[in-house]
């Protein structure tokens, strides 16, 4: 392990996922960071997209990988977050303090807006506009959670590697920890 960190309940979420992967998926074209940041509306009283940004991690695979790093990333009122008891005995309490944060700027500041779906509703409008039936939509945000980590926690390799220090592994502890919530049906949606 070049970084020599070690990420919490990571490991527990890669078997919950390996046993609950679902049987069958389609294969599309999926953008790879499809999120509220990454997409441009146009119009003032109904907004529309207007362009997707950003596909350099394009990638064949399942749709609902997805719709799992969408809904991931939307917030609810009220949505559990992890216990930070493990954090604070590794991190300082600024750092502990920013990803207490239910809703840290960029991730998708409007969710809780007026006039925002909540995340279910989200789901039964993509249901209802895709035509899919979402059956595993737990496993997708227990999936989205644990690639995000993994994406983060390679992205410090690479600046190990080159010389620099590692500066994600409070969001990759704090990300693994919110899959194995999830996971473990404790982040219900």
């Amino acid at each position: 392990q070049v970084t020599g960190h070690e990420p919490l309940a990571i490991w527990d979420v890669a078997d919950w996922l390996r046993r609950n992967a679902p049987p069958d998926s389609e294969v599309t074209l999926c953008h790879g960071d499809f999120r509220p940041g990454n997409v441009l509306f146009a119009g003032m009283d109904t907004p529309v997209i207007s362009g997707v940004l950003d596909w350099e991690t394009a990638f064949l695979g399942d749709p609902l990988t997805e719709l799992g790093y969408l809904l991931l990333r939307w917030r609810d009122d009220g949505d559990w977050t992890p216990p930070t008891g493990e954090l604070e005995a590794r991190y300082p309490a600024d750092v502990v303090a920013e990803l207490r944060n239910p809703a840290p700027p960029g991730v998708a500041p409007f969710t809780g807006a007026p006039g925002s779906p909540t995340r279910r509703e989200l789901l039964a409008r993509y249901e209802e506009q895709s035509g899919r039936t979402v059956e595993h939509e737990r496993f997708y945000r227990a999936l989205a959670a644990f690639v995000l980590a993994a994406v983060w926690a390679d992205l410090d390799r690479h600046r190990v590697e080159a010389g620099g220090e590692p500066s994600r592994a409070p969001r990759v502890d704090y990300l693994s920890l919110v899959a194995d919530g999830i996971a473990s049906g404790a982040f219900e949606r």
